[in-house]
């Protein structure tokens, strides 16, 4: 699988495991190097007793069908976020405009973001990610490619734009069910300029607003959305200057997914 810039060779021996991750991840695009792999996941044993290696060294154990499914993707995250050689690893949702822009959903967690980006990738937007998205040293969004992560109360809100979302299997993360679905679109193999960042918030019962914001409001949504900053030296310093700058930015509250 593709996952930002990195090719990553997974290996699932067991049957359950690997169809359902063949659900959740794309297959190779005609763009990837087949056998050429930057690293190698392996998951090994079956869903009452596994372990989970990277590049030959373990990462994770476990007993549960979800615990392994979820060290999966997380270890995928991590591998295409690296945020040591990133500009920034941001929390958030990207997507990709039908003419190829880049487009940041910026929020907290609990605000409908998952919600609200698996409607627009229905509607033809591209995904490059639901909850975080890097950046590279240039300001680039890349894709990774993994799965939507929809909460229980997101799942009759999108009934109309994911038919599919009643028969995906349920997954325990952190305590609570969600639901992964493969998004409608593949990401992009290459970084997507970034050409607006919304700062989003779900507010019922009041009207949708849409307000631009300066760049230092901007950083600071960014910041308050824990946004990952690795080995700031006063070269990236400036970089992250310069691209929350040129990025406009909009703050953006509304009631409801259609009018969002």
């Amino acid at each position: 699988v593709r996952v930002a810039d990195r090719a990553i060779g997974l290996g699932a021996p067991d049957p359950g495991l690997r169809q359902r991750l063949h659900a959740w991840l794309p297959p190779p695009g005609p763009d990837d190097s087949a056998g050429l792999v930057d690293h190698c996941l392996s998951l090994h044993g079956d869903a009452s007793a596994w372990h989970l290696t990277r590049d030959g060294q373990a990462v994770a154990a476990g007993q549960t069908l979800d615990e392994a499914l979820l060290a999966v993707l997380h270890a995928l995250a991590g591998l295409g976020c690296r945020p040591a050689e990133r500009l920034a690893v941001l929390h958030g949702a990207g997507l990709v405009t039908p003419d190829g822009r880049g487009l940041l959903l910026i929020a907290a967690g609990g605000s409908g973001k998952s919600t609200l980006t698996t409607a627009l990738d229905a509607s033809g937007y591209g995904l490059l990610s639901d909850d975080v998205v890097p950046a590279d040293r240039d300001g680039g969004l890349l894709g990774l490619g993994l799965p939507l992560c929809l909460k229980a109360g997101s799942w009759p809100v999108l009934a109309g734009q994911r038919p599919d979302l009643d028969a995906a299997p349920e997954v325990v993360r952190y305590g609570q069910p969600v639901r992964f679905l493969a998004p409608r679109t593949r990401a992009p193999a290459h970084p997507v300029p970034a050409a607006l960042i919304l700062l989003i918030r779900y507010q019922p019962g009041q009207p949708p607003r849409a307000t631009p914001v300066g760049p230092e409001h901007a950083l600071q949504g960014l910041l308050g959305a824990e946004a990952v900053i690795r080995d700031l030296t006063q070269a990236k310093l400036e970089a992250l200057a310069r691209w929350v700058t040129r990025v406009p930015a909009w703050r953006l509250t509304y009631p409801d997914l259609d009018q969002a």
